[in-house]
């Protein structure tokens, strides 16, 4: 009996197998030890499926070698589109010699958006002809003559083929839509919308009113705002007693708003003894709702705060090339968002603080400092400068210290007060970290929602399984025997990383590598927040001190876009001023931002990129398979 040869079955599994072995060392093992084994490993197994089709190609005749024209014509689309990947890589780009930031920007999405489209119209109809021929006597070169009609498989090669290209070309013309509606993107608010009703703390705050709270709201009869107003002043005047409030027309009741220095609609008074703090939102609804209605129990509480006590001071050190000071020692990093503090300022303010300067060298930390801030001094500080720090907290006082590993700054002297040791050496976590550059580098960005149940970190605690805080390259704090002058002190890990975080010691050709080597590095929970107190007594108020082993966390880079960081420093100030009391939930209607981990991010992209795409096409196989059986059962 004659032959003829053909491309058996498997060498299509052999192409599918070398794209994803290359796709996995690409994408999903990018930046670890076995990504170039995997991606070396596709492109040898799709050069080899490539190769013997060329060779099944010149071996065969007839009907027969237009179907393997057809598969290799396939082929070579999907080695075009490979070639068009591998130019938006970073040695293609080199090869090209394109420079310029905008320049390689348009290059990569022009030619991302070309290879994807490539890529596409060559494997689907690539997998529907494999269908269409199916398996039986294919699993060797060579067939018998005897089998099908060639040029009837011919017919059905170029029909699958053809509805393979049309889903294909579909999908790329919806793939060009959405990048074209997201180059030109037209937003509309269609958001679920509501006013933020009253929070714990606020809840606390007016419960702990010695003193009648009144409360007058100034919004025009028609204002959509004012009942939402209304209600959220309500629902505190129902939790206390202490507190009264007053609708009123601006314009109706002029003296009363003259009396008050009302001068524009939307104006909210809290009045409590002697004391009259004032703010504004919108009385246009569409306005309002945007922010000011989502947020209005923060902007309630902390005008209420500054209304129900006297301002305190808080001292922050400069002169040290601090957070908040780094131009005083000329810091090359001060233009960064993550080596300057500003914003830690205007939450001191908005809490009722005021804030100046403590120059150290050696003087006393003044007498009416509530809270000293020590913010990652660039050059380390003096012996008489720590001495100075020491007698400050040996008198009860208060402190919020934060370190940064790059620094000089360290404990010392202070180590025996606060029974803590800071471990310079920078922590990082393979397991669960930030995804942002998708470089081996992003190890160093912790996540972790390890917090102790404690009034430091009131607000992070309650919320331990949805609040994740943010650490770039910690350092960490090791937990020491007190010196014999901190009796009736005490110090707690308040936040720690996950268990798989681990001290970044890299090796001696690599001092720091971002990877785990398991015969120098060990994973453990360290301790990235600490605080310690003392026991008051009847001459010396107790001491309070937090430590942060990240002064990142209270730079203007992560405290501007990391809500839960806003939340952690709030409640530190509150703790270390004594104001506990006062700590709780701040509700907020705000939308928040999804963030997800590697592991999550692999899941979402796995799911919507691979997943849904082999969803629909396993059922639109088993359609057809369905159908061509019933065509054979009406035909027999």
């Amino acid at each position: 009996m004659a032959l003829r040869v053909s491309s058996p079955w498997w060498l299509a599994a052999v192409l599918v197998l070398g794209l994803f072995s290359l796709f996995m060392g690409e994408r999903a093992f990018a930046h670890t030890s076995i990504a170039s084994q995997l991606s070396w490993l596709g492109v040898l197994l799709i050069a080899g499926s490539v190769a013997t089709r060329g060779w099944v190609l010149t071996r065969t005749r007839g009907s027969q070698r237009r179907i393997e024209a057809i598969s290799i014509l396939c082929h070579m689309g999907l080695l075009l589109a490979l070639l068009g990947y591998w130019l938006t890589t970073a040695s293609g780009i080199s090869l090209l010699g394109i420079e310029g930031e905008a320049a390689v920007a348009r290059w990569r999405m022009t030619v991302h958006v070309l290879w994807l489209i490539a890529f596409i119209c060559s494997l689907l109809p690539l997998i529907l002809i494999e269908v269409s021929l199916g398996l039986t006597r294919r699993s060797t070169f060579k067939r018998p003559a005897g089998g099908p009609d060639a040029s009837v498989e011919v017919f059905l090669v170029r029909e699958m083929a053809s509805s393979g290209l049309s889903i294909a070309l579909a999908a790329a013309f919806l793939m060009v839509t959405c990048n074209i509606a997201d180059q030109r993107n037209v937003r509309k608010d269609v958001s679920y919308f509501k006013t933020s009703s009253p929070g714990s703390a606020t809840v606390s705050m007016v419960k702990s009113l010695g003193e009648p709270l009144r409360v007058l709201i100034f919004f025009p009869e028609n204002s959509e705002v004012a009942p939402e107003v209304e209600e959220y002043v309500r629902a505190l005047a129902e939790a206390s007693s202490n507190l009264e409030f007053e609708m009123h027309d601006r314009l109706l009741d002029a003296d009363l708003a003259k009396e008050h220095r009302v001068s524009r609609e939307g104006t909210i008074v809290l009045l409590n003894d002697d004391k009259s703090k004032s703010f504004n939102i919108s009385p246009d609804l569409s306005v309002a709702r945007k922010r000011a209605l989502r947020e209005f129990d923060s902007k309630f509480q902390k005008t209420l705060m500054s209304v129900i006590r006297e301002a305190k001071i808080a001292y922050m050190m400069v002169g040290h090339g601090e957070l908040n000071d780094p131009k005083s020692v000329g810091a090359m990093g001060a233009k960064s968002s993550l080596k300057k503090s500003t914003l830690i300022k205007k939450e001191l303010t908005q809490l009722n603080y005021k804030v100046r300067d403590y120059e150290g060298f050696g003087k006393e930390v003044p007498d009416d400092c509530s809270i000293l801030f020590i913010l990652a001094p660039r050059i380390a500080l003096l012996e008489n400068e720590l001495r100075a720090i020491d007698d400050y907290l040996a008198k009860g006082g208060s402190a919020v210290i934060a370190m940064d590993p790059e620094a000089e700054m360290r404990l010392e002297l202070l180590q025996q007060r606060l029974g803590v040791a800071f471990n310079p050496a920078p922590l990082a976590d393979d397991k669960v970290f930030m995804v942002r550059t998708r470089s081996v580098t992003d190890h160093s960005l912790i996540l972790t929602n390890q917090f102790l149940s404690h009034a430091s970190v009131s607000m992070l605690s309650r919320g331990a399984a949805r609040s994740v805080m943010l650490f770039v390259g910690p350092g960490s704090f090791d937990i020491v025997p007190f010196g014999e002058s901190a009796e009736g002190y005490k110090n707690f890990g308040v936040v720690r990383t996950m268990s798989t975080g681990f001290r970044d010691l890299g090796t001696s050709d690599s001092p720091r590598n971002y990877r785990f080597d398991k015969d120098t590095e060990k994973r453990d929970r360290y301790n990235v927040v600490v605080a310690v107190d003392s026991t008051p007594t009847a001459k010396e108020k107790g001491m309070r001190v937090v430590l942060i082993s990240d002064a990142d966390v209270l730079s203007d880079g992560i405290l501007g876009r990391v809500a839960v960081a806003q939340d952690m420093l709030v409640d530190v100030v509150k703790w270390t001023g004594g104001e506990e009391a006062f700590t709780g939930e701040t509700v907020s209607e705000k939308d928040k931002r999804i963030e997800h981990t590697k592991s999550q991010d692999a899941k979402w992209f796995y799911g919507t990129m691979v997943g849904a795409p082999l969803l629909m096409l396993g059922l639109g196989l088993l359609f057809l398979s369905r159908r061509r059986r019933k065509t054979r059962r009406s035909q027999s």
